[in-house]
C-alpha cells in the first residue's frame, strides 16, 4: 500500500502459532502441514483480528481489491514498503484512514508540518 513502510509485519512464526479452532494444535504441528499451503480456515478467532493476509478484501476499509502480499503482488515486494513476510498486522491500525497518495511529499517540507517555534521549543527542552 503506498505511503506505508512494511516494516511492522508479522513473520510466519507468529502466523503459525496462532491454533486451529477444532484441535488446538498450531498448523505446523499438524501430520499434513505443508508451509507452502498456510492454512487460513479454522483458526483462532484472534488469527482474523490480528493478521491481514493474501485474498483479505476491504482491508483497509478503502481498500477495493483483495490483498495481494505474494512476491510481485500488489501489496507486497518488489513495491517500495511492502510487505516483506507476506502478511500485515491489523491490530491497532485505523483502518479508516486511506493512506493512498493525495499528492507528493516531496512537494511539502519540514517546515509545513512543525512552526518554527516547536523546533526551537524543543531544541531547549533537550538542552535541559
Amino acid at each position: 500500500m503506498e505511503n506505508c513502510k512494511g516494516g511492522n509485519c508479522p513473520t510466519q512464526t507468529l502466523v503459525d502459532a496462532y491454533e486451529m479452532k477444532d484441535t488446538g494444535l498450531r498448523p505446523d504441528e499438524l501430520d499434513n502441514y505443508d508451509p507452502t499451503n498456510p492454512y487460513y480456515t479454522n483458526r483462532d478467532p484472534r488469527f482474523y483480528l490480528t493478521i491481514a493476509k493474501n485474498g483479505d478484501e476491504k482491508w483497509p476499509n478503502w481498500n477495493t481489491v483483495p490483498l495481494q502480499t505474494y512476491q510481485g503482488g500488489l501489496n507486497a515486494e518488489p513495491l517500495s514498503g511492502g510487505t516483506p513476510t507476506g502478511y500485515y498486522l491489523k491490530k491497532y491500525c485505523q483502518t479508516a484512514v486511506d493512506l493512498r497518495r493525495k499528492y507528493s511529499f516531496k512537494d511539502l517540507s519540514f517546515m509545513d508540518y512543525v512552526p518554527f517555534w516547536r523546533v526551537l521549543f524543543e531544541l531547549c527542552g533537550s538542552c535541559i
